[in-house]
């Protein structure tokens, strides 16, 4: 009787340190992968809105250069 149940425990909580420890890699791995493509709009975006700045300067009458 004071067998099975440790040994139910010990599978169990085996089982939850190894589920837990697949969701953070999963969760480690998703996350490296979605930085970049988070990155990516908003760093072409930025570039958009300072190359049409430049562009809207350039097309002033009257701003130097």
């Amino acid at each position: 009787m004071g067998i099975a149940p440790q040994a139910t425990l010990a599978a169990i909580g085996v089982f939850i340190v190894g589920a837990g420890a697949c969701v953070v890699l999963v969760a480690a791995t998703m996350f490296v992968a979605l930085v970049p493509i988070m990155w990516i709009p908003l760093l072409v975006s930025f570039a958009g809105a300072l190359s049409m700045r430049a562009w809207i300067i350039q097309r002033q009458p009257g701003a130097t250069g």
